[in-house]
């Protein structure tokens, strides 16, 4: 039973609507085993009421039970063989056992014997002295025999081919027990009993029958009529509301009238009237009640098709107005449907019936990936295909594929764009980017080139320049040593402005060398204490202090990640700016320190102040916005310092006004974007 149970779940799990199958035929096998095994107990322990299982009621045969069992059995290797053929060929042999054992014993007479015409009764009166008797014989009834050899006869017709004569089969033999049945149901005797001797029929029998019918019905519940009834369809659904109501509304309506009868609430004429009335009436109501839901079932069906083409109405004005190609394939890889834009792509004025691969050679392939999944849906973007023409030219295309199972049918929808004008417009752009390359290459040799000569022109300045001056500065020094005694104030003078110049000049030769070799300097990154760095460097100004009084106040701040030698000359630098433009202050203040809201250290001084408008000029070569008599000087510091930090992917700016004192800010970028943002917008402010 378990094994058979798992067949016919695992055989029917695809559809809800025959998941009543197995249930039945699990209880159904179950109640018919269980009563034959009764009926077999009573004959053999002698116990007579399991035999008949009902007050004064017809008992049922050895015979019929087993023969019950065995049909039992064959149902069940039907069931269970549905794959196997081997156990479908055995079900097949216990069930033509069966039919044969009932049409053998029908035929030889091993039944009770049939009534003579003279033994048939003819008034009321012999009925009723029939009535008296006292037992009836326990021989097989040749109406069981028939209904057994009709259900044996289903279970070998349970087929998809045969399933309609086996299900009427089943009805037969139902049919054949119903009168007793009924009149078992309806608790009265004098129904199954004042029937001719063939066709008293057992109440275990009644039971046994109606059980295998509905096995034999659920071994056959996906064909034939009862696929109708188990449909989904609007008359497989009003079967399933009516059959209870037809089946149930006879029988209490039979039993109360026969109760109002036992009672002697009335007669029989009236009884038969009442009944009538009633199923008239019952059969009536449930007609209306059909008829109601049939006419909802139908209002909702053309409002379900009214949106069904609304909705087909929608997507068609999308199809036709789409800007993509769009056309749906069938598991043949046919074309039943194309939009506009599709047909315009393959300059055909049709395509339905067209093969893909005539149109898309390599779309029969992405059929056949997609298809070769178990699932029911699948998609797939991005594909990049090859479209042909009606005239045999060659387009590039960019298309998804997607693909649906209804009802057992495969359809794949095909998406696809003309990409054309994207991939020229790309070898276009190819094409310009390979020549801009080829420029920047050549720029970058050009500029490889220029470096070059610029570092020979450098390395010849600072060689060819420096021999004269120090010949120049050596001839001033030795005039002024052997003959500055004979020479006049003016020519002294202008012999120490000669000397002068020469320093300044040299002094200009080493800055110029020292800023165009700071871009070749790789910067190697360290932790630099900027604080003990400061602290540092002021010591070494204290000889150009010279007795002045300068008050430096250096507050904490944090470290940066910076080339320690590099960062020690952008603090030398601007240390050594705010000490020459606070001379002349008493005392002369210079602090450094760290705004946090500007993420930038700065230096500030007390000093003479310039116009910070004109800031962006003394971070430039040779600018200067005061004049060197007053304060010496080569111009490159500032230039130098502001290409240090930028090295270092920072930024330096100042803020000043006349004889108010200068501050300057400079950022390290340690891969803090918001303190980036801020030194930029500072940077804008100042």
């Amino acid at each position: 039973m378990g094994n058979i149970e798992v067949a016919i779940t695992n055989s029917d799990r695809g559809d809800d609507r025959l998941s009543w199958r197995a249930p039945v035929f699990r209880y159904s096998v179950a109640i018919s085993t269980v009563i034959a095994c009764l009926v077999l107990v009573g004959h053999f322990a002698g116990i007579e009421w399991l035999t008949t299982l009902y007050p004064a009621g017809a008992p049922t045969s050895i015979t019929v039970a087993f023969l019950v069992l065995a049909l039992e059995a064959s149902t069940g290797l039907a069931w269970h063989g549905r794959h196997r053929p081997n156990l479908r060929r055995a079900s097949f042999v216990v069930a033509g056992l069966v039919v044969a054992a009932g049409i053998v014993m029908f035929a030889a007479g091993e039944i009770r014997d049939l009534p003579s015409s003279a033994g048939i009764p003819r008034s009321p009166d012999e009925i009723a002295a029939q009535l008296d008797v006292a037992a009836m014989p326990a021989g097989t009834s040749p109406l069981a025999l028939l209904g057994i050899t009709a259900l044996g006869l289903s279970v070998i017709l349970t087929s998809k081919k045969t399933a309609a004569f086996a299900q009427i089969l089943v009805f037969a033999a139902a049919a054949m027990t119903l009168s007793a049945a009924v009149g078992y149901l309806l608790g009265s005797s004098s129904i199954y009993s004042s029937m001719p001797t063939f066709a008293i029929i057992g109440f275990p029998t009644v039971i046994m029958f109606f059980s295998a019918s509905a096995a034999i019905i659920a071994a056959n519940g996906d064909r034939a009529v009862t696929a109708e009834v188990s449909s989904g369809l609007v008359g497989g659904r009003l079967a399933r509301r009516v059959l209870p109501a037809v089946l149930i509304a006879p029988i209490v309506i039979g039993w109360l009238r026969v109760f109002g009868q036992n009672l002697n609430l009335y007669g029989t004429a009236f009884g038969i009237s009442l009944m009538v009335t009633s199923l008239v009436v019952t059969l009536g109501a449930m007609l209306l009640v059909g008829t109601i839901w049939l006419n909802k079932v139908d209002r909702e069906r053309t409002q379900a098709e009214a949106e069904s083409i609304e909705r087909a109405s929608r997507i068609a004005d999308i199809l036709e107005g789409a800007a993509e190609g769009v056309v749906t394939i069938n598991s043949n890889g046919v074309i039943t449907m194309a939009n506009p834009r599709a047909k315009l792509a393959f300059a055909r004025d049709d395509l339905m019936d067209v093969k893909i691969k005539d149109l898309i050679p390599s779309g029969l392939e992405a059929l056949d990936v997609l298809d070769g999944s178990s699932s029911r849906t699948g998609f797939k973007r991005d594909l990049r295909m090859v479209g042909e023409t009606s005239s045999g030219r060659l387009f590039p295309i960019e298309a998804s594929l997607s693909k649906r199972v209804i009802r057992g049918e495969t359809t794949f929808t095909l998406i696809f764009r003309d990409v054309s004008e994207r991939v020229r417009a790309e070898n276009r752009i190819r094409a310009l980017n390979e020549r801009l390359e080829g420029q920047v290459r050549r720029r970058t040799e050009q500029l490889n080139r220029t470096a070059g000569d610029l570092e020979a022109f450098s390395y010849s300045v600072s060689h060819d320049l420096r021999a004269p001056l120090r010949a120049m500065s050596g001839f001033a020094r030795i005039i002024a040593d052997d003959f500055g005694g004979d020479l006049q104030p003016e020519a002294r003078h202008y012999l120490d402005r000669i000397q002068a110049n020469a320093a300044h000049m040299s002094n200009l030769i080493d800055g110029l060398l020292e800023f165009s070799k700071i871009d070749r300097v790789a910067a190697s990154r360290h932790d630099v204490d900027l604080a003990r760095l400061v602290q540092e460097e002021i010591e070494l100004l204290e000889p150009a202090i010279d007795g002045r009084a300068v008050n430096f106040e250096v507050a904490e701040m944090p470290s940066c990640n910076a080339d320690p030698v590099l960062m020690r000359r952008v603090v030398a630098n601007l240390l050594s700016n705010a000490l020459k433009f606070t001379e002349g202050c008493d005392p002369a203040k210079i602090a450094i320190g760290f705004d946090e809201d500007l993420a930038a250290y700065f230096i500030s001084d007390n000093g003479v102040g310039f116009d910070d408008q004109r800031a962006d000029k003394l971070f430039e070569v040779f600018q200067r916005l005061h004049s060197r008599d007053k304060f010496p000087g080569a111009g490159i510091g500032l230039a130098l310092t502001r290409r240090i930090v930028e090295k270092h992917g920072g930024s330096i700016w100042a803020k000043s006004q006349p004889h108010r004192g200068a501050t300057f800010y400079f950022s390290v970028d340690e891969g803090k974007p918001a303190n980036q943002t801020q030194v930029a917008r500072a940077g804008v402010d100042a």
